[in-house]
């Protein structure tokens, strides 16, 4: 319980977009700002933009299980928000650092479960690597997201992207992936500090068929990229 506690004290960084063709597709969420890469040492101070020669992608087999376990655990929410809530948020929602999530998904109901599709998942991971190496992150790099789908051949009538990074054993993939998974989801869930909700939204979104998920390494900071999509 200790781990679980200390998820929204280490260094995690979230922004989320969602792009459609269609207006019922969208997830409202305010404009985007690229947000620096913090650490406890500088508390967000002085990474953005910063270029770092350390910067690297996972191994082929961590990426594929980091990947799988993203997937599982994804699934695992939107198939049965209220055993997620549960099982993942109620020691937040006993301290009242749930952010709302708890008792929302306890009364949400389930959505279909999610796909992983290749496209996607090349785009997630290339787009994860270039924030890597940029050693901060934002949507806007090498274009938004929507244009850096279409250029991997995902031809979507709607998609969606949350982005995080974090540092520590704690998001630390190559370490344990399924743990790792875990605590990514649940920061994008909690959603602490984002009037929107919209990391959550996308998580939730009902339009959604299809899912990226790529990851990325700079030194001790790890990111995450997530694409959603329907066609």
């Amino acid at each position: 319980m200790k781990k679980i506690t200390l998820l929204l004290l280490v260094s995690i960084s979230l922004v989320t977009i969602s792009c459609s063709k269609d207006k019922d597709l969208t997830t409202p969420v305010p404009k985007e700002k690229v947000q620096p890469t913090p650490t406890p040492k500088d508390k967000g101070g002085t990474t953005t933009g910063a270029k770092d020669k350390g910067s690297s992608t996972p191994t082929q087999s961590v990426d594929k299980k980091a990947q799988e376990e993203m997937l599982k655990e994804i699934n695992f929410l939107r198939t049965n928000p209220r055993s997620y809530a549960e099982k993942r948020l109620k020691a937040y929602y006993n301290k009242k650092r749930d952010n709302g999530a708890y008792k929302e998904l306890r009364n949400s109901k389930p959505v279909g479960s999610l796909k992983l599709n290749t496209q996607m998942v090349a785009s997630a991971e290339n787009y994860a690597d270039v924030m890597a190496k940029q050693n901060r992150i934002g949507h806007s790099f090498g274009g938004n997201p929507g244009e850096r789908l279409k250029k991997f051949g995902y031809k979507w009538r709607g998609c969606g992207e949350n982005v995080a990074c974090g540092t520590y054993s704690y998001f630390n993939i190559e370490l344990d992936a399924k743990e790792a998974a875990i605590r990514y989801v649940i920061g994008y869930v909690i959603d602490e500090g984002v009037a929107s909700l919209g990391h959550r939204k996308n998580l939730l979104n009902k339009a959604w068929t299809e899912v990226g998920v790529g990851f990325g390494k700079n030194g001790r900071m790890f990111f995450n990229a997530q694409q959603f999509g329907v066609r």
